[in-house]
C-alpha cells in the first residue's frame, strides 16, 4: 500500500480517462476490489483478502459512479493488462456507453486467447439481461447474491451469460480511510478474481474454458436447483475447487528434476541448473518460474538454468520458488529456496 511502481503492491497501471500515468480511485471500486482479493494478514488491521501476497496493475477506465464507460478506455486497460501480462483481469464496469463498438469484444477476445481470464459482473439492476461487459459471453460474468445464495435479495441481473454467483452483502472491505461492511455486486466478482488468482498459484495460467469448468463444477447448487439465470451452477465453493485443482490430472511426469544447488544462494554460484532427465536435450525445455502468489518470475526457453533474474533482468528477492519443467514427453515441477 501507499504509493503506485515498484516496490508497491500497486506495481503499476494507467488512468485511460485523463491520459494519466498515476490513476486515482475516486469512487473506491477499484479500492474495494483490492482489498477483498489482497488485503495483508497478521497487520491487527481491517480484514484479511483472499491471496496475501498479490500484485495489482490499477486501470481507470470509467469515470463517474455509475461505472459506465465508453469502449475506447476499457478496451484500452484490457490491451494494457495483456501487455504487462497480467494472469487475470478484473472488469469494475457494469455498462459500456456503445454496446454495439466491437472493439471491447475484441479486446476480450485477444485476452482469452491469449490464456488471460476476465472476470465481470453481471450487474444489480435486478434486470432480466445482464450488463455489458459481461452480456458478450466471453468473460467470466459473476452473480451476485446474498449470504443463503438469492440473487433476487441484492437486485443482481439475469442471463444465461452468468457462469457464477458469490455473496455480495456484509462483507469487510477498505474504502475511504477505513474498513467497514460493504454491499456490491463488486465483491462478488473480487471474490471470484481471489479464488481464480488462487487455483492459478496451484498451476500456473489455468486457461479461462479450464477455469470456468474449475468453478462450476464445484460450486454449491444454491436458488434454483440445476443450472439457472441468477446464479449460473451456483455458489462458488473455495474448498472444493482448490481441491478439484490439486487433484487434477497432470501430465506423466518426468523422471526427477532437481534443482542444483538448493537453496540457491546468490553469489556463491552463477546460476540453479534444473537437471534433465537422461535421453533429452535442454534445447527441446521450457521453465517457468513462479513466485509464492503465482506470478510469473521468468520464462526460460532452451536452457535449463536460471540465473535468478525476472524477465526483465531484476534480481529477484529472497524466497521459494516454484518451477515447471516442461517438453513433449512430459512434465516435472518443484519448488526451490533462493537466497540474497
Amino acid at each position: 500500500g501507499g504509493g503506485i511502481g515498484p516496490g508497491y503492491r500497486v506495481i503499476g497501471g494507467y488512468d485511460f480517462i485523463n491520459d494519466n500515468p498515476l490513476p486515482e480511485d475516486v469512487y473506491g471500486s477499484g479500492t474495494v476490489s483490492a482489498s477483498i482479493i489482497g488485503a495483508i494478514a497478521n497487520n491487527s488491521a481491517g480484514a484479511l483478502g483472499v491471496m496475501w501476497n498479490v500484485r495489482f496493475l490499477d486501470c481507470k477506465v470509467f469515470h463517474n459512479e455509475q461505472r459506465i464507460a465508453n469502449s475506447f478506455s476499457v478496451a484500452s486497460g484490457i490491451l494494457y493488462a495483456i501487455k504487462q501480462s497480467a494472469n487475470i483481469i478484473q472488469l469494475n464496469t457494469v455498462q459500456l456507453q456503445s454496446e454495439t463498438d466491437n472493439i471491447v469484444l475484441d479486446a476480450l477476445s485477444q485476452a482469452r486467447a491469449m490464456g488471460m481470464p476476465v472476470i465481470t459482473r453481471a450487474g444489480n439492476d435486478s434486470a432480466e439481461t445482464v450488463n455489458y461487459p459481461c452480456f458478450y459471453g466471453n468473460t467470466i460474468c459473476v452473480g451476485a447474491t446474498n449470504l443463503a445464495g438469492n440473487p433476487d435479495a441484492v437486485g443482481s441481473n439475469k442471463g444465461g451469460q452468468v457462469i457464477v454467483s458469490a455473496p455480495a452483502v456484509g462483507v469487510a472491505a477498505y474504502i475511504g480511510d477505513t474498513y467497514g461492511l460493504f454491499n456490491s455486486g463488486i465483491i462478488s466478482a473480487a471474490y471470484v478474481t481471489g479464488l481464480c488468482g488462487l487455483l492459478q498459484a496451484l498451476r500456473y495460467r489455468l486457461s479461462p474454458d479450464t477455469l470456468e469448468e474449475v468453478l462450476r463444477s464445484t460450486a454449491d447448487d444454491v436458488w434454483v436447483v440445476g443450472l439457472d439465470s441468477g446464479t449460473g451452477s451456483g455458489q462458488v465453493n473455495y474448498l472444493k475447487a482448490v481441491q478439484k485443482v490439486q487433484n487434477m490430472y497432470a501430465p506423466e511426469a518426468l523422471e526427477s528434476t532437481v534443482p542444483m544447488p538448493n537453496p540457491f544462494i546468490i553469489g556463491r554460484v552463477p546460476y540453479v541448473t534444473f537437471s534433465i532427465p537422461d535421453g533429452l536435450s535442454s534445447a527441446g525445455m521450457s521453465v517457468q518460474i513462479t513466485d509464492l502468489s503465482g506470478m510469473k518470475v521468468r520464462s526460460l526457453s532452451g536452457t535449463n538454468k536460471w540465473d535468478g533474474k525476472n524477465d526483465n533482468g531484476q534480481g529477484v528477492a529472497s524466497g521459494i520458488y516454484f518451477y515447471k519443467m516442461s517438453c513433449d514427453a512430459g512434465e516435472s515441477s518443484g519448488r526451490l529456496t533462493l537466497v540474497r
